[in-house]
């Protein structure tokens, strides 16, 4: 078998057929064996059916001065199961550190990976081993390496299921802002599974930004639980920051209802889009900050059918009239074109000039009949709009 760190799938090795292979798989399940035996004319690497080879047979049942007599007889310390295991992950989620030192120092791929791309690193990970990741981080282990089907890192499995691991892992500069294949990161996850561990190693790592310029800000500002949003705010974290894009957290909290369409308890949602909103502002958000597209936050809750937070941005004074975007639209033009009935309805209440056209030359009255929105079109006839300017 190659010595390399993918695993490509081997071949069956030979089942148990010998005395001396038999001698081998006694030896590594019980660790009371004598010093020194001659092994000369014993296949050391011989396998089983499932690619088990003795010396991972005895690290696996914990038997090191078994393991210890194999690697000092010659054992293929990258031999892999038939899953792609090596004897390094095993050793790893084991947390034996000093086997692991000695694997490593007789050439054991660090990065080895399983099948689904699992690496040493993981598997201690998986198995709440700090000191297992130090050891292998200390000597080249990829600290941001994906596995499994939806890419995850190992700070994603550490916030998941072994916080203890996650100070080792951020002192060794993992990604908090590495996403998984369904879009979350590390630090969003911890906002939904026990932050204040998370804030407390990162050593003020929160207040990084990704590669778009998004902040921990950001994210817990459309994050259901609050608590994560006051620490941040409580611990001096810039409420006007801006991504990339130009969007402010205020501009994340105003379209958090669409990141919670799941969420059954719809009272528990408005509160949490209220609360957030009046986080921010208290904190001195800036309510009609534009991003770089010329959008406001009304903009974000308008166009996404964020009727909880368009509703609090116009109670706590946004203006309803700010021209943006390509087609220099209003939050009613946005909320016309998608048939966001309930915005509508609260925007015309604070005052949204109904005349206005946008860019095209459209009033929202039009965009509404185009897209055949008869409720939305009924309400603003209601309200007295021509039928055209």
């Amino acid at each position: 078998m190659k010595n390399n760190g993918d695993f490509k799938g081997k071949k069956k090795g030979d089942k148990d057929s010998s005395s001396k292979m038999s001698l081998l798989r006694y030896m590594s399940n019980y660790d009371d064996v004598p010093g020194e035996l001659d092994m000369d004319n014993c296949n050391i690497n011989s396998q089983d059916e499932l690619g088990d080879s003795p010396l991972h047979i005895s690290v696996r049942h914990g038997h090191l001065k078994c393991a210890d007599l194999f690697l000092k007889a010659g054992a293929d310390v990258n031999v892999r199961r038939l899953d792609g295991y090596s004897v390094l992950h095993t050793a790893a989620a084991r947390g034996y550190t000093d086997l692991i030192r000695s694997l490593i120092e007789k050439g054991a791929i660090v990065n080895a990976k399983t099948e689904d791309g699992e690496t040493p690193l993981h598997s201690a990970v998986r198995e709440s081993k700090p000191e297992s990741a130090e050891v292998l981080l200390r000597n080249g282990a990829s600290v941001n390496a994906v596995f499994g089907e939806i890419d995850m890192t190992a700070l994603h499995v550490a916030v998941s299921k072994s916080p203890n691991c996650i100070e080792v892992l951020i002192s060794n500069n993992a990604n908090i802002f590495a996403m998984n294949r369904h879009g979350v990161c590390p630090l969003e996850l911890a906002m939904e599974v026990g932050f204040h561990r998370f804030l407390e190693v990162s050593e003020g790592k929160p207040n990084a930004e990704s590669v778009d310029g998004i902040t921990a800000l950001h994210l817990a500002s459309r994050c259901l639980n609050g608590e994560c949003l006051e620490m941040l705010v409580a611990g001096g974290c810039d409420v006007n920051v801006t991504t990339d894009k130009g969007d402010t957290p205020l501009h994340y909290a105003s379209e958090m209802e669409k990141f919670l369409e799941c969420e059954k308890n719809k009272d528990q949602v408005k509160f949490s889009v209220i609360r957030n909103i009046e986080l921010l502002l208290k904190a001195g958000a800036n309510i009609n900050k534009k991003n770089n597209g010329g959008l406001t936050p009304l903009h974000f809750s308008s166009r996404h059918n964020q009727s909880f937070a368009t509703e609090h941005l116009l109670n706590r004074g946004a203006n309803a009239n700010v021209r943006g975007g390509k087609r220099k639209r209003t939050a009613l033009h946005l909320a016309s074109d998608i048939g966001n009935l309930p915005c509508i309805k609260f925007l015309l209440e604070y005052g949204a000039d109904k005349l206005v056209v946008d860019g095209d030359n459209n009033t929202a009255l039009m965009l509404a009949a185009r897209k055949s929105h008869f409720a939305c079109v009924r309400v603003l006839l209601q309200n007295d709009v021509p039928l055209w300017t």
